[in-house]
């Protein structure tokens, strides 16, 4: 930022942001029906932050958490400590780049790959050995050499860690850091907690829907309902 208004003598202005990005009509539609002497929308809340707000207990964020959200094509990583969010930021891949790799190196259609992917996790050879094994994709049998995507997994997956650790480092929150939480497709996929465990040598597990929410409410709906709680404690302070 050149000259910025109301600060004589300096000439620039630096800062990190996170930018969110939002549809401008979407957010007028909607204040369009909601109540306007009681709601309206006039902040917009990143996903991460969102889920966190269901997902992360509060003395995981009051004692340092890396909070992890591992989707299809974005990684958002969020650090909180001492209630605080330290940092914050999304990359721009995510564990689609597995099925990629895996659709290509055994030929084999997207869907199915993606399939493969979560039948042999990061665990493929302690589970089912260094060989050909056969696997039911939707009433179709598939043979593919087990060993051959244990490392395609195990190598993709370790790639994302390592740019989630760049990342953290960057931003200098290495020291707030006392466990991890994963979120996210990625996060169902057998063995990754020990992954992030092993590389980060930090306690790791997979985020769970707090025992307050009903007991069919699905994790998925974490970020719906982040985003609620969000905007419901914000406006009850005004």
């Amino acid at each position: 930022v050149l000259n910025p208004e109301g600060m004589p003598g300096v000439s620039n202005f630096e800062a990190n942001f996170i930018a969110t990005i939002a549809d401008n009509k979407a957010i007028n539609d909607v204040n369009a029906i909601l109540p306007s002497k009681t709601a309206k929308i006039n902040k917009v809340y990143s996903s991460i932050s969102a889920k966190a707000a269901v997902l992360l207990k509060p003395q995981e964020k009051k004692s340092g958490v890396l909070f992890v959200d591992l989707g299809g094509g974005t990684t958002n990583v969020a650090v909180y400590c001492n209630e605080t969010l330290r940092y914050e930021t999304s990359l721009p891949f995510g564990c689609e780049t597995i099925t990629n790799d895996i659709s290509v190196g055994a030929e084999v259609e997207y869907e199915k790959a993606s399939r493969l992917k979560y039948a042999i996790g990061l665990l493929g050879k302690e589970r089912f050995g260094n060989q050909e094994v056969e696997f039911n994709l939707d009433g179709t049998n598939t043979v593919c050499h087990v060993g051959h995507l244990d490392f395609m997994i195990r190598a993709r997956v370790e790639e994302i860690i390592s740019y989630i650790d760049a990342a953290v480092v960057k931003s200098r929150c290495r020291k707030y850091i006392n466990s991890i939480v994963l979120t996210g497709g990625g996060a169902s996929l057998v063995g990754i907690s020990a992954a992030f465990q092993e590389h980060f040598m930090l306690p790791t597990n997979v985020a769970q829907m707090p025992i307050t929410f009903i007991e069919d409410c699905s994790v998925q709906l974490a970020g719906a309902l982040g985003l609620a709680h969000l905007f419901v404690q914000d406006n009850s302070k005004q």
